[in-house]
Order: structure tokens, then sequence, then C-alpha cells
């Protein structure tokens, strides 16, 4: 079996516009039209049997609809996990609601949503999911210091029950 762990899909009202915001910012051509409907055809002409979609709250306001649609997305080819954004005043109880969705993890991307992975707001997620949920994090941009991976090493000793995978660490 072959698994694309980091694929993204956005809404199909907006996956044309974040696609295309997303390939300016990598400065990459994209593959799929954004939409997750697009996204299992791809995946299907590649061999690729199953694909874990990313998506990622860049505002607070936003990690609700996210992850309702991210539910929506799941099925036998698409798992999806979660995102909250740690200013997000509802931010634990989102946790809590991420589960009772069925989504798989959380994706946090410290780049975007302009937080330290090492900071009193990312440490209270990390309290909430410690043993209970997988976190991916964006990490090695060198145009930013807020997930350093020394912040990270900082994170891991602190919460050794963390699960956490480092996408891009190592740049």
């Amino acid at each position: 079996m072959l698994v694309d762990f980091h694929v993204h899909a956005f809404a199909e009202k907006i996956a044309a516009r974040a696609i295309g915001q997303i390939a300016g910012k990598a400065d990459l051509i994209p593959e799929t039209d954004g939409t997750a409907e697009g996204l299992r055809r791809r995946l299907q002409e590649w061999g690729v049997d199953k694909g874990v979609v990313l998506p990622i709250a860049t505002k607070p306001t936003q990690q609700t609809i996210i992850n309702d649609w991210a539910a929506q997305q799941q099925d036998d080819v698409l798992y999806s996990y979660g995102s909250v954004h740690p200013d997000a005043p509802d931010v634990l109880e989102e946790l809590e609601r991420i589960r009772q969705l069925g989504l798989h993890g959380i994706k946090l991307h410290p780049d975007f949503q302009r937080f330290d992975i090492d900071s009193p707001g990312a440490y209270k997620i990390y309290e909430q999911i410690a043993g209970r949920l997988p976190v991916l994090i964006h990490m090695g941009d060198d145009r930013y210091a807020y997930s350093k991976p020394e912040r990270l090493a900082r994170v891991m000793r602190d919460f050794p029950t963390l699960r956490v995978m480092a996408s891009h660490l190592g740049g």
C-alpha cells in the first residue's frame, strides 16, 4: 500500500485561489486543481492508494469550518487531519471536537499561523493532545524562527508522550 502522508485540498469555492497562493509562495507548479475530487483522481492516476489531507487554519476564525470540511472529505482514499489556531479562544474545545469528528490528528503551521512552537499557547494545545492525537508541525523554513529544531527539542523534552511529525525539518 502506498500512502502520501502530506497532501492538500481545499473547498471547491476557494481551491483555485488557495492552490495559486501556495504555488506562488513555494515556487511550485501544482499537480492538482486543489479540490478533494481532483486530488482523488490524481492519486489514482499515480497509483497512490491513500492520501492524508493536512488543512491549516491560518486565522483563529477558520478552524471550525476547516475541520467540518476536512471531516466531510474522509473516505476510503482520503484521511484528514484537523487544524487549530493557538490564538482561537475556543482552541481546547475544538481539539475535542476534532476527535469527535474522527479526524486523525492535527496540523500546525507556525510560519503561516505566526506562533512559536514552544510558546504558552502552543503548550496549551500539547497538554490537551499528548498521548491522544498526533500533531504534524510544519518546520524547516529558515526565513522564520517559529519552529527551529531547538524549539522542537524543548517541546519534546517537556511533552514526552506527544507524537510529533516534523515535516520539512531537514529543510
